[in-house]
């Protein structure tokens, strides 16, 4: 075999062969390299479509995590309202008290029908309304605010309407 001599004085081959004797179209044309071959190339793309098929309910499962953890956050602050205020009823408080937080939970109910990114707007939101005074006032404004989630929320919200409306205004006399 030749050599070329380069500028450093190292010695590159002039023409380089295959084990050899063997040529590239040597190779090819074996049948048991080209089953091989056929054999990576079909584990790969096996591979990969196994890959993208999980990599979508892996998603889902993450986002419904997330959505989880802002219903978790409101449900628990929701039951801090579960006891009445001082002078209330505690039967009526109840009434009201379970009738909005069943509605959180049929608006809330996945990502679905409220977006996660309403569903932290919402959480921010009950908890500023938990920094207010414990009232009738803080529950009406909180079933208000399940209608402004989307869609959903308001359409539960405007058919349960014609059973709150009548209940508030028999524990705020000014409220709508």
């Amino acid at each position: 075999m030749q050599a070329i001599h380069g500028v450093s004085g190292g010695q590159i081959p002039a023409r380089t062969t295959l084990h050899d004797s063997k040529t590239m179209s040597d190779i090819t044309d074996n049948p048991t390299s080209r089953r091989s071959t056929f054999a990576i190339i079909l584990i790969a793309v096996l591979v990969i479509v196994l890959v993208g098929t999980a990599i979508g309910p892996l998603l889902q499962i993450r986002r419904h995590w997330q959505f989880r953890a802002e219903k978790d956050r409101i449900e628990s602050i929701l039951e801090t309202w579960r006891t009445p205020p001082p002078g209330e009823d505690a039967d009526i408080w109840q009434e009201g008290w379970v009738t909005v937080y069943n509605a959180m939970g049929n608006v809330c109910f996945t990502f679905n029908q409220v977006s996660q990114e309403e569903m932290e707007r919402l959480a921010h939101d009950v908890e500023q309304m938990d920094r207010e005074p414990h009232n009738w006032d803080r529950l009406d404004r909180l079933w208000e605010r399940l209608g402004e989630t989307g869609p959903h929320g308001r359409k539960y919200i405007d058919g349960m309407r014609p059973l709150w409306e009548p209940f508030m205004q028999e524990q705020i006399p000014d409220s709508p």
